[in-house]
């Protein structure tokens, strides 16, 4: 390894070295680290053809832009009081044994290029037929930024503000990771499930939830409105990220908002005896009203997605503003007075139905079913509200409310 930079970060509190290295000594070390960076995509499906291109420039001898690294905390701390020096000759040489130390050890995260390490590996699976070949692409140099003294929340801001390659990471993967430690995916009781993007699995089935939506959730419970994050908020997060402190979990209020909100979901599937949306007993009892798209033909279906999540998250933040209950805990001891006053089918269909009826009406379909079930739990959860506990007659209720305002 040659070193050849060593500049102060002043944003994320760290140091950034350059660094020259073989391919080869490269690929040996982080073929074994690649999936150690908990919070990186996996391999990502090649669309097109920059890959496959750069792969073929990199066996002609092109060269790529750095690829970003990080020690691991642990790494970082062995030098911690140099970190926070002025970079003298003999800091450097300290530095730079650490960074060496880090390769052996495997002490090392990718920030930003992992796409173009998995190139590196298929060029040395392509070449491995011809020995020759593959010893001089092995032996060219390549350029790296090693990142030192990053903590958790450095190493996610230099992640996300790097990401603007040919495979940017979605914005979904972005939420996933700045609020990440505020649930813990092994304290989740009553076999709950929350899948991020990483995992590369799809929420389905009951009480399996997308973390991103969870967090549009807490998004919606923490403003008081039934609108999930955007780009423009996320950056403001970002801004506001204070690297001199180590990264603090927040409260638990993530987490009891979707424990009592997939008991909220159970509380109903009980009462329904698991409903289940059928279009020709609703063509019996009317006959006039065809649903050609169900928003979903079971209670799950229905509200384990981001429309009626965002919305509950809202209103739950809403009640407790307002003084009708202290905390979210306390919402929770309503769920055990919920009863439908007609039949469970007939209430659900009906759902079902107005839930259809803005989406052929409304120009803004999301941002309409998100209203209508906010009203939908004013109504259910709001001790003063006539429907109060009703689940017939609160999602009625909610599409008249949204229709007076609108």
């Amino acid at each position: 390894m040659e070193f050849s930079s060593w500049l102060h970060d002043s944003k994320v509190r760290g140091i950034n070295v350059a660094v020259d290295i073989e391919i080869g000594t490269y690929w040996d070390v982080c073929r074994d680290v690649i999936d150690e960076n908990e919070f990186q995509r996996r391999r990502v499906s090649v669309k097109g053809k920059p890959y496959q291109l750069l792969q073929r420039d990199l066996i002609e001898g092109c060269v790529m832009p750095p690829v970003i690294l990080a020690l691991k905390q642990e790494a970082s701390a062995r030098i911690s009081n140099l970190l926070r020096q002025p970079i003298a000759d003999g800091n450097k040489l300290a530095i730079e044994a650490a960074i060496a130390r880090a390769f052996a050890d495997r002490e090392l995260l990718i920030l930003d290029g992992l796409q173009r390490t998995f190139t590196i590996g298929d060029c040395i699976t392509q070449l491995s037929a011809d020995p020759g070949a593959l010893a001089e692409f092995r032996a060219r140099k390549m350029r790296l930024e090693v990142y030192l003294g990053l903590n958790k929340m450095g190493i996610l801001y230099r992640m996300l503000t790097l990401n603007t390659g040919q495979t940017p990471m979605s914005f979904r993967h972005q939420i996933e990771m700045l609020y990440g430690d505020y649930l813990d995916h092994q304290t989740l009781p009553n076999g709950i499930t929350v899948v991020r993007e990483v995992d590369n699995s799809r929420a389905r089935g009951s009480r399996k939830y997308k973390f991103a939506d969870v967090v549009d959730m807490f998004y919606a419970f923490s403003t008081g409105k039934p609108e999930s994050m955007d780009k423009q908020t996320l950056v403001g997060k970002l801004a506001e990220l204070d690297f001199l402190d180590e990264f603090k979990t927040g409260d638990d209020d993530l987490q009891a908002l979707l424990v009592l909100f997939d008991a909220f979901i159970r509380r109903v599937e009980a009462l329904s005896g698991d409903w289940v949306f059928d279009p020709i007993r609703l063509a019996t009892q009317m006959p006039d009203r065809v649903v050609e798209r169900p928003f979903g033909r079971n209670v799950a279906a229905i509200f384990e997605r981001v429309q009626p999540m965002s919305a509950f998250g809202a209103e739950c933040k809403r009640l407790i503003r307002q003084g009708q209950f202290a905390t979210i805990a306390d919402i929770g001891a309503v769920l055990p007075q919920l009863q439908f006053s007609r039949e469970p089918d007939s209430s659900l269909d009906t759902l079902v139905l107005l839930l259809d009826e803005i989406a052929r009406k409304a120009s803004k379909i999301g941002t309409a079913q998100r209203e209508v079930f906010q009203y939908s739990f004013r109504a259910l959860l709001n001790q003063d509200s006539d429907d109060f506990a009703d689940l017939s007659a609160c999602w009625v209720s909610g599409q008249e409310k949204f229709e007076s305002l609108n």
